[in-house]
């Protein structure tokens, strides 16, 4: 019989974390946890009793995540705060890519910088934004490659595991092929994505044309102001 893994799908949202712990099937063996492999220690740490502050002070302390700490692990807060209970359920890891996850941190500050720039003078600096764009797609795709074979090496030990995941869930799918019967569950629906990740996925499949790209970050300047 085909292992199994079950790919919950959030959104960047911050109530997406209580939906992820709503839709955990609580007969898998492993959950996958969309944190950087170098916190898995204390991820095991926090199943033996460490509390969150604790390991967010911890986490600062070896500085494992650039500052603000608590902003990188918001989105899964929720579930780090009941690892304890969890983890007595399932065996924890956390899979994604350190480079990839600190260079995304660096990414997102990096175009807040240029958002709150261009909102200012109004004006778009497009091959910069084009730049960061490309330059963390091709990290992320490269970081997928090695997070999919960590997925294929630790999730064969269980009849069935858990993985929670962004909307790259669908690349982590492919790359892992026919290894294990998979299945895709996404927890806020419809979800309307913004002008920004809209951009991203565009850039992914193919090229785009710079009338379309600025227009997008045009549509995302606004709808930063809007937010």
């Amino acid at each position: 019989m085909s292992r199994v893994i079950d790919f919950i799908v959030r959104s960047p949202s911050l109530t997406s974390g209580e939906k992820v712990l709503s839709s955990l099937d609580r007969s898998s063996e492993a959950l996958f946890l969309p944190l950087p492999r170098s916190l898995d220690e204390l991820v095991v740490e926090m199943v033996f009793g460490l509390g969150y502050d604790e390991f967010v002070e911890e986490v600062r302390r070896r500085s494992l995540l650039p500052e603000p700490v608590e902003n990188w692990l918001r989105e899964n807060k929720p579930i780090l705060e009941r690892i304890h209970w969890l983890g007595k359920r399932m065996v924890t890891y956390c899979y994604r890519d350190d480079t990839a996850f600190s260079e995304g941190c660096r990414s997102s500050l990096k175009m807040a910088i240029l958002a709150l720039r261009d909102s200012l003078r109004e004006r778009p600096d497009l091959d910069e934004w084009l730049s960061e764009l490309e330059r963390n797609r091709r990290m992320r795709e490269e970081a997928i490659e090695r997070e999919a074979e960590l997925l294929r090496e630790e999730a064969s030990s269980y009849n069935k595991s858990t993985c929670v995941a962004g909307f790259e869930a669908v690349r982590l799918r492919e790359k892992l092929g026919g290894e294990f019967r998979m299945r895709i569950h996404y927890v806020e629906t419809p979800y309307h994505f913004t002008p920004l990740e809209i951009l991203r996925r565009e850039l992914s499949i193919g090229k785009v044309s710079r009338e379309r790209a600025e227009q997008l970050i045009r549509e995302h300047l606004r709808f930063i102001h809007e937010y």
